[in-house]
């Protein structure tokens, strides 16, 4: 999460969909910066929701209204691979056990541990109504054109904290894993049109 009251945005870090790249852009401009160490209060916490981010604001009293609220979304299947091997090569990973003892992406995804991690990062539980969503995939032009509008000068995106691009199709060779991601990010998918393959 960033947050800037001079410029009156909120950015909301979505796991695993280059929101460390975004944060870093956003850095210069942010008066509140999350940290994944235990945050003076849980709404500062870097992949704290929307919905808990706003009451934290109102508590504070800062006026969500006045804030311009954004979020980056990628592909589920693409996004839960990206997890594994971030996983595999981060031993400080949350993803880490469930990625080495799983020994493929198919298993990793079924991890209990998964699930309930991955759950609790759809859209339908990371936003609310005021927050714009960009697609990492095709969008990230637009919430360039956004950002860059908010702080008044051109902002490029970096890459940071990036898994090697295999593809998550090939990976993916276990139907049952392949609909139970369907199933957990059946908002994203409803939202975004998301689809696997595609």
């Amino acid at each position: 999460m960033r947050l800037s009251d001079r410029f009156k945005f909120v950015f909301i870090s979505n796991p695993r969909c280059g929101s460390t790249s975004a944060r870093q852009m956003l850095d210069p401009f942010a008066d509140v910066r999350s940290t994944t160490n235990p945050p003076p209060v849980p709404w500062q916490h870097h992949h704290a929701d929307a919905a808990l981010i706003e009451e934290g604001m109102r508590e504070s009293g800062r006026n969500p209204d006045d804030y311009v609220f954004f979020t980056t979304i990628r592909n589920p299947w693409a996004r839960v691979f990206s997890a594994y091997k971030f996983g595999l090569k981060r031993p400080h990973s949350t993803w880490h056990a469930p990625a080495v003892s799983s020994g493929s992406v198919n298993g990793f995804i079924q991890h209990p541990h998964v699930i309930d991690k991955m759950s609790r990062h759809t859209l339908e539980c990371k936003t609310t109504s005021r927050v714009q969503t960009f697609r990492i995939e095709d969008q990230t032009g637009d919430l360039l054109r956004l950002a860059s509008s908010i702080v008044g000068e051109p902002l490029t995106l970096p890459h940071v904290n990036t898994t090697e691009s295999a593809s998550y199709i090939e990976a993916f060779s276990d139907q049952n894993a392949i609909d139970l991601v369907a199933d957990i990010f059946s908002s994203d998918i409803a939202a975004m049109g998301y689809r696997f393959g595609g």
